[in-house]
């Protein structure tokens, strides 16, 4: 049978657009959930993580919760190791037990470095085996030549007696791509103050950002000065989630201020703009033996694309040249892809709304009549 090819090209003019300066930070990237990176500097080069860190051991403790393999309840024995870590802490004694819900959120929320070695251990089983665990995950990832793990917190090698953990501005995209998978993570991250221990401790989070353009995480990190201030975050606005990449910031404030502005350049380029509605037919096609002549087609679901100054996008539907009755209206008569600059971005199925009975002989009587 032949198909009919139809093609809706759309270009969409949002004015003129300027990177911003790189001088205030080592590596910034700016990208979406469908992993499309827009803009950045240094993107693929290693830079000291700090803190950073901890967004791998939150999606590897939250992986293994998946499996089955712990539970929010478990109780977390507080060993030697975890013990001896400075830095962003929460009180502990060697011996003492925290309920694993409550490390998460001192991890999460508090960057609480000995709260992270306490995770490492009960999850990994050793320490050695979660710091595998962090890299095989990265492996999983497609980003093992770009990130390398040494440590669950970040510690700078003076404190920890291990090497730096690096990776690079994109690596950390991807994690917090991975981090959405979990929306646990991601509700934790998102909290300005949390209480564990029966309520007993306070933890604010070191991210102050939170609240602001949208923001709603993912972690923030420092170290000293060769790591500088770093941070990967992500926003719901405008429909559009954005994730932002900073390192190497001389200021915690500089960190914030060029998140800030890396947002107010996507959306003075960038808007969502609605490609495929429902409710709006691609093509009529005619139905032989139908009780009606022709039908309408329909796309399956409704299709929104991030489009920027010279992004072309194109509407291609498949459609049959006639169709025969009866037509079921769960049926699929046909398909459509959007394009976004010759790259596919979805697919989908042409549908009918309402279903075309097959013309009866009686039908068919009359209608010669009516001739």
């Amino acid at each position: 049978m032949k198909k009919l090819i139809l093609i809706f090209v759309m270009f969409f003019s949002l004015g003129s657009f300027t990177a911003g300066s790189q001088e205030d930070v080592t590596s910034y990237l700016v990208g979406d959930g469908s992993g499309n990176v827009y803009w950045g500097e240094n993107i693929h080069e290693m830079h000291p993580l700090a803190s950073v860190t901890k967004a791998m051991t939150m999606i590897v403790t939250f992986d293994e919760m998946k499996k089955g393999k712990i539970k929010l309840d478990d109780d977390v024995v507080i060993t030697l190791r975890a013990v001896g870590k400075g830095g962003s802490m929460i009180p502990v004694k060697l011996g003492q037990t925290y309920k694993l819900s409550d490390l998460l959120k001192a991890v999460g929320v508090h960057s609480a470095n000995n709260a992270a070695y306490a995770l490492a251990e009960h999850v990994g089983g050793t320490y050695e085996n979660f710091i595998k665990m962090m890299n095989d995950k990265a492996k999983v990832l497609g980003i093992e030549n770009e990130v390398t793990f040494y440590t669950p917190a970040g510690l700078p090698p003076d404190m920890t007696k291990e090497k730096m953990d690096v990776g690079s501005a994109y690596a950390m995209y991807k994690v917090m791509l991975e981090a959405m998978k979990y929306p646990e993570y991601l509700e934790i991250a998102g909290m300005k103050t949390a209480t564990i221990d029966n309520e007993k401790i306070l933890l604010r989070s070191k991210n102050h950002l939170l609240g602001k353009e949208g923001i709603k995480g993912l972690k923030t990190g420092y170290n000293g000065s060769e790591s500088g201030y770093n941070i990967i975050a992500y926003n719901d606005k405008n429909g559009i989630r954005n994730f932002y990449v900073v390192f190497g910031a001389k200021t915690a404030k500089i960190r914030n201020d060029k998140v800030l502005e890396l947002d107010k350049q996507f959306h003075e380029k960038y808007k969502l703009k609605e490609v495929l509605n429902q409710e709006k037919s691609l093509a009529e096609v005619p139905v032989a033996k139908g009780k009606i002549d022709s039908v309408k087609l329909y796309p399956d679901k409704n299709v929104s694309v991030v489009s920027g100054e010279k992004d072309e996008v194109k509407v291609e539907i498949d459609a049959p040249k006639k169709l025969t009755a009866p037509l079921a209206k769960e049926g699929n008569y046909g398909t459509y892809k959007v394009l976004k600059n010759g790259k596919e971005v979805e697919t989908g199925n042409l549908i009918i709304t309402e279903p075309v009975e097959k013309k009866s002989f009686i039908d068919t009587i009359k209608g010669v009549f009516k001739k």
